[in-house]
């Protein structure tokens, strides 16, 4: 394990160990290539937590990634600078992209690659250029089907009508954060009673659509964690019904 905080002589020290399995790199202005063709392959490399990081990833080419998080990142390119067909990565099992503002929708599906079926964690909370329109084409792509964590706080995008889709998909969810939406007691309903795995925790912290009632069914589910908070509840006794 590498653990990397800033520093200008970034690229020559990760070309000095070449057999990396795990990579921390956190507050760096540098602008690196993770990896670098011909240079830095990374083929061992498994996890990659970058936080606020000017950083070029190219996922794709990182065969054995399993773990892949970007927090508060400025402009990041995440596609990759050369042809990948035979590299797409199949192993990836988390991928996390908060807080990353820039992230566009076509930045998550290059970095992704057609292979997605065993991706179990899936976070791209408060990554605002994720619209309504982003979140449908991962649901109906089948991107989210087997994913059992789940965080899509503070996207406008996150909303009733978008999570009655995601559920006609997504059995095996068991944590969903949803913080800062627009949900209502409709979606906190269609959780509870969704076909598949049991809900085992839910964050409608900051969500100030959803009445006391569909509060207190969630809260009436044995086995589930619920996470709200006073504006949660402030909402509630505003909202009579949902």
């Amino acid at each position: 394990m590498i653990l990397v905080d800033g520093g200008p002589c970034l690229d020559k020290l990760l070309q000095r160990i070449p057999n990396i399995r795990e990579l921390y790199l956190a507050n760096s202005d540098i602008e690196f290539a993770i990896p670098t063709p011909g240079v830095l392959e990374m083929n061992q490399l498994e996890t990659l937590k970058l936080v606020s990081c000017t950083a070029n990833v190219s996922a794709q080419c990182l065969p054995s990634l399993r773990i892949f998080r970007l927090q508060d990142h400025y402009p990041t390119d995440l596609s990759s600078p050369v042809d990948t067909s035979n590299l797409r990565n199949s192993s990836l099992v988390e991928f996390s992209v908060s807080m990353s503002n820039e992230l566009l929708l076509h930045d998550i599906l290059s970095a992704l690659g057609p292979k997605t079926d065993g991706l179990r964690k899936f976070n791209v909370s408060h990554s605002l250029g994720i619209g309504n329109a982003g979140l449908r084409t991962l649901i109906t792509g089948g991107i989210l089907d087997q994913v059992v964590d789940l965080d899509i706080s503070g996207l406008d995008g996150t909303r009733d009508d978008i999570m009655e889709l995601l559920l006609l998909k997504a059995h095996r969810l068991k944590r969903v954060s949803l913080s800062s939406t627009k949900i209502t007691g409709i979606t906190i309903k269609a959780l509870i009673t969704k076909p598949g795995d049991r809900l085992e925790y839910l964050d409608i912290s900051h969500c100030q659509r959803i009445s006391a009632d569909a509060i207190a069914l969630a809260r009436d589910q044995r086995g589930l964690i619920v996470k709200c908070n006073s504006e949660t509840m402030k909402g509630a006794r505003r909202v009579r019904y949902g």
